[in-house]
């Protein structure tokens, strides 16, 4: 009787339903937003629908159409003209979209979305009345997200680039139920595809929101955080199969993995890059980074300037140019080609990015301190001063970035949770009132049968009761192993205890050990230089004319006279902050007892140049005899 009462009660609030939607119930105005609204709550929601339906199409068509505005201007490269009507509408959706920050649920289509955490599914139409009413809140869903996408590009023009991660990770919040919805939707009918246009649109504009987030982070140094969206980026694109888009990710995924030094990584991103678009600016600006990964980390230097080289020729774009002058200009000054590094540094001078030309300036500056040219120097160096004080005003509250992207992921863990959970008390419910049916038949089975087959029922509870006897026995010998383990576990834990130990005496033993002039000088790279000392003397030549130390040799030699003159050069650079990191390599070097025409050799500099710099650190050593400066070096030993 209780179960038919419901069911009149059900049936007449949807026929409530039905009849206020269809007399299409108006009001002249927008309605405000009701905290707590759900589904088939009450009439109310209905006649919210009404006013939805009949007035806000008319305020909404306004902010839609700056929406398409934007969009225009965006894809013509045009800067945001119309920034505040954007913001406005951001402002308008969400009034009633829910805020990202705080929480707040759908309301202005709450009767229509599907929720989560309620498990509603909009029980109170037709089919066609449901589809039609789905439609339109997963397109006012979609604008409103455009409307965060296109806001966040306006900011980034103007260089409020927190503000901009905000308003893109906002955007992503929005989109996450519509692709659940996709996925969902894909696994159980299978009838969702990129075919259709509206799919299309979804997927397409979250690959586009992840691509945006991953430029974003990459552009601030946040390599990590940057391939992980570049990956997601891919994942949606790979969907589209836009070669031209997939291309474009993998190429910034690859340069994502060079910016954080991980070579190989890169040259994987960079090749799949070129498998899948053979575009030639693509093409061009993949083997400029291919080259520096083959002189920096693989030292094939030859065969990257032979890459650079041939692909000048076909370069047209003047910022590529100096992208690759650059590049260029950087591996000479690495090869200590002087005259070739200036002269492709100052063609990239006319380069507009403020980062680059700091980069430009700031190598210029050490190639005219190598050559002892201190007015051109000083030049760069104040250039490079400006540079870093505008670059540095550009990007002072840049450190909230990680801020923003680990509440984001917060939010969205503790949605999924909440997502988990309710999908696991529907599923219990589920399995509890099938345990009960179950219950009730077996019961009512036992009873009718126990007369005549009381027998073999006694035997089926003796059955049960064995396999629980079994089981009994089977949970004993888990928890016994499991004690075990445990102690096996506090065995390891003193193990691993005793070990730390070790490490920290053996630690304490190094921090006590003092500076040894022998082990120092038997150290490779020192050997190195005094064999060929050695052989030049044997050989009748002149012991001045060594071969000039490469860049990763000098911070060899200083990474060998820390580790066996660490007293020295600790106090050193303590007590002199003045001294530079070349001063140090000539300390290193004289400490082996080289003269200054060896020295110049191996720095491949001038005698005159050697000698400046000997009586700028005596000079600030406080050293009176430059003469004996071997024996006044010792001493500080």
């Amino acid at each position: 009787m209780r179960i038919l009462v419901v069911l009149i009660l059900l049936a007449f609030g949807y026929q409530r339903q039905q009849t206020t939607v269809n007399g299409q119930q108006t009001l002249c105005t927008v309605p405000e937003p009701v905290e707590g609204t759900t589904l088939g709550a009450s009439t109310s929601s209905a006649t919210a629908y009404s006013r939805t339906v009949d007035c806000c199409p008319l305020s909404i068509d306004f902010y839609e159409s700056q929406i398409r505005i934007a969009d225009s201007l965006y894809k013509n490269y045009l800067p945001q003209s119309n920034f505040e009507e954007v913001k406005a509408a951001v402002e308008f959706f969400d009034s009633y979209q829910p805020s990202a920050i705080s929480g707040q649920r759908w309301r202005f289509f709450d009767s229509y979305q599907p929720s989560a955490i309620s498990g509603q599914r909009w029980r109170l139409f037709g089919k066609e009345a449901d589809d039609e009413n789905r439609l339109i809140a997963e397109s006012r869903q979609l604008t409103a997200a455009k409307a965060h996408y296109y806001h966040a590009v306006g900011l980034t023009e103007k260089d409020d680039i927190v503000g901009a991660c905000e308003h893109y990770l906002i955007a992503l919040e929005i989109m996450d139920p519509l692709v659940e919805t996709h996925r969902r939707a894909s696994r159980l009918s299978r009838t969702i595809s990129v075919d259709n246009p509206e799919d299309y649109e979804k997927i397409r504009f979250v690959a586009l929101i992840y691509t945006r987030l991953g430029q974003l982070f990459l552009n601030e140094n946040y390599c990590d955080i940057a391939i992980k969206n570049y990956k997601k980026a891919l994942k949606y694109v790979k969907i589209l199969e836009n070669s031209e888009s997939e291309a474009n990710i993998l190429k910034s995924l690859a340069n994502s993995y060079q910016l954080s030094n991980k070579a190989d990584s890169a040259l994987y991103y960079y090749n799949e890059s070129l498998k899948t678009s053979s575009d030639i600016s693509n093409k061009l600006d993949i083997n400029k980074s291919i080259a520096q990964i083959m002189f920096f980390n693989k030292g094939k230097r030859d065969s990257a300037y032979v890459i650079l080289k041939n692909n000048l020729n076909k370069i047209s774009k003047e910022n590529v140019k100096y992208s690759y002058h650059f590049t260029l200009g950087n591996m000479f000054y690495n090869d200590k080609a002087y005259d070739s590094a200036l002269y492709y540094l100052e063609k990239s001078l006319d380069n507009g990015i403020i980062t680059q030309k700091l980069s430009f300036t700031t190598t210029l500056s050490a190639i005219y301190d190598s050559l002892g040219n201190y007015e051109k120097k000083a030049y760069y160096d104040n250039l490079s001063s400006k540079l870093f004080k505008n670059n540095i005003n550009k990007g002072i509250d840049k450190t909230q970035l990680q801020v923003l992207y680990d509440n984001y992921n917060k939010r969205r863990t503790e949605r999924e949770r909440i997502t988990a959970k309710a999908k696991i008390i529907r599923l219990t419910i589920t399995i509890s009132l099938s345990v009960v049916v179950l219950s009730i038949s077996l019961i009512m089975f036992i009873r009718y049968k126990h007369k005549r087959h009381s027998y073999i029922l006694s035997e089926e509870i003796n059955v049960k009761e064995k396999r629980i006897r079994d089981n009994e026995f089977k949970f004993s010998l888990i928890d016994g192993k499991i004690k075990s383990k445990n102690m096996e576990l506090q065995r390891k834990e003193e193990e691993i205890r005793l070990y730390q130990n070790e490490i920290a005496e053996l630690r304490s033993r190094m921090e006590s050990k003092k500076d040894n002039i022998k082990e120092y000088n038997q150290s490779e790279i020192c050997m190195k230089i005094l064999n060929e000392i050695s052989e030049l003397s044997k050989s009748g030549k002149n012991t001045s004319e060594l071969q000039a130390l490469r860049q990763d040799e000098f911070a060899m030699l200083l990474q060998s006279a820390k580790l066996h003159l660490s007293t020295f050069l600790k106090n050193t650079s303590d007590k002199y902050p003045t001294l530079k990191k070349e001063d140090f390599y000539y300390l290193c070097l004289v400490i082996i007892n080289l003269n200054d025409k060896q020295i110049a050799s191996l720095f491949g500099l001038s005698y005159e140049a050697i000698r400046k710099r000997k009586n700028k650190i005596a000079s600030v050593l406080g050293v009176q005899n430059k003469d004996n400066f071997y024996n006044n070096i010792m001493e500080l030993l």
